[in-house]
């Protein structure tokens, strides 16, 4: 079974972070916690990890 890398790896926000919800990140209480962190943040791009996905990284 091949393991995928989670959203916010790929988006380098997070140096190591496999996906443990087959990617359905809807479900996920990382990702949950993330976004609230993330958009609580004081500066910096502001991007949606929707972004991030679409240009596959």
């Amino acid at each position: 079974m091949e393991e995928e890398c989670c959203i916010w790896m790929k988006a380098r926000v997070v140096n190591f972070k496999l996906c443990n919800h087959t990617s359905d990140c809807l479900t996920c209480p990382f990702d949950r916690a993330m976004s609230e962190a993330w958009a609580k943040r004081p500066c910096g791009p502001k991007q949606d990890k929707e972004e991030w996905i679409a240009r596959g990284e």
